[in-house]
């Protein structure tokens, strides 16, 4: 018998694969070491952005999600040509968050890609600070969106727990959890009845990767870094986002030269996916911060 949940699910991924004509290109370049990394390429706007994913990034990296992405990606593809771009698979403990930085580079010269508008999300903070750092002539502008690039105490034991019911692989509370601290209104509802499939379909791959990301986001500083950040920098999330607090990221904010600071109202961590302004607060950047068209 077929659940209500799982046609669902099949209605939606149709639907998706309907609209899935924005996605451009999707492949993968091999590193030097001989690991992998999945990108995506979807839109046709002027200016380059390149996206760099939080820590759903480990429970389905761009070769899965193809056509899935669209409904996160959609409004950005109206305005940017989109690189969203992976970590590298396989993800081991010891790749540095250093070394992820290296790969988005990498990726960016093998496909030719150019200097651009990096928008890292949530816990891809570091990463894109550190791209900014170590490849400044790649790096056009950085928004650091509902992002850290240090843990206070409130999200420091956040994603201890987080780590800690993964560890047992308790994946519903997990879920459970994040759906409510993460999601406002209507996503939020709209995800609840899928919290059980969702943790069914990710208890059945490893949970190594997800544990790397949240263990190198408890040890992860780059408050001395910050300053020396050159590129235009915005930073931006909402107001009731209690993963990263509103107080946090404006302390982030204080801390880079050339940066520019928005905190929208009634919205949670989930703020660029739920806010329809928030694609325009970032082609009103790019446009203000002369981000370079595509040639």
């Amino acid at each position: 018998m077929t659940s209500d949940i799982q046609i669902k699910v099949k209605e939606y991924d149709g639907e998706l694969q309907r609209r899935s004509s924005v996605v451009r290109k999707h492949g993968y370049v091999t590193t030097r070491d001989g690991a992998q990394i999945h990108y995506i390429i979807v839109g046709q706007g002027s200016r380059p952005l390149v996206f760099l994913p939080g820590a759903g990034d480990a429970l389905a990296t761009a070769d899965r999600l193809s056509h899935r992405l669209v409904w996160w990606l959609e409004s950005r593809a109206e305005h940017f040509s989109v690189l969203y771009v992976s970590r590298r698979s396989p993800l081991s403990p010891d790749t540095t968050p250093q070394q992820q930085a290296e790969d988005v580079a990498f990726v960016m010269r093998e496909l030719g890609w150019p200097p651009s508008l990096v928008e890292a999300q949530s816990a891809a903070g570091p990463i894109g600070v550190l791209l900014a750092l170590q490849h400044p002539e790649l790096v056009a502008g950085l928004v650091l969106s509902s992002s850290a690039v240090w843990l206070d105490n409130d999200a420091y034991e956040q994603c201890s727990r987080w780590l800690d019911l993964l560890e047992q692989n308790r994946w519903e509370d997990f879920f459970s959890e994040a759906t409510e601290l993460f999601w406002q209104g209507e996503i939020a509802a709209m995800l609840k009845p899928f919290q059980r499939l969702l943790a069914k379909i990710a208890s059945e791959r490893p949970s190594q990767r997800i544990c790397t990301i949240l263990s190198q986001l408890l040890c992860v500083d780059l408050r001395e870094e910050l300053p020396n950040v050159k590129v235009p920098t915005l930073v931006t999330g909402g107001a009731l986002d209690r993963v990263f607090q509103p107080s946090l990221q404006e302390e982030m904010a204080e801390r880079i030269p050339d940066a520019t600071v928005v905190i929208q109202d009634g919205y949670g961590h989930g703020n660029d996916l739920e806010n329809p302004s928030h694609v325009s607060l970032l082609v009103a950047f790019a446009r203000l911060k002369k981000i370079p068209v595509m040639q």
